[in-house]
């Protein structure tokens, strides 16, 4: 489901839509717009997320991890603005990258555009 934004995200201040979407025949799995996005691209999320067995989405979502569609990856994470990934080269930031993991946070963020140098 695309839900209300948390876990490093302002959820009163996110433009997130709520929506249901069920991955085979399993529990709705928590997908959280940040952004606008294009509809092929949440086409092609929700066919990555399908293609997921169901026991590791289960796993997943037992321990709390949430997956963030978003049209860049610092719109979901605005604190990595300007920040360079270590052992990128110079002049990236997390703008150019299209996805991000936080094992703490238990997040997720797969971005439609990634900025190019």
């Amino acid at each position: 489901m695309l839900a209300a934004a948390a876990g490093g995200v302002d959820a009163a201040k996110s433009t997130a839509v709520r929506t249901n979407a069920q991955v085979r025949d399993s529990q709705p799995v928590s997908l959280i717009r940040i952004s606008p996005t294009t509809e092929e691209f949440q086409q092609r999320v929700t066919a990555g997320v399908q293609s997921i067995p169901t026991h590791v989405w289960q796993g997943l979502a037992s321990a709390g991890w949430q997956i963030c569609a978003a049209e860049f990856v610092v719109d979901a994470v605005p604190s990595l603005k300007g920040v360079h990934p270590r052992g990128w080269p110079r002049g990236m930031t997390w703008e150019n990258a299209d996805a991000v993991h936080f094992p703490k946070r238990r997040m997720l963020v797969i971005a439609e555009k990634l900025h190019n140098r």
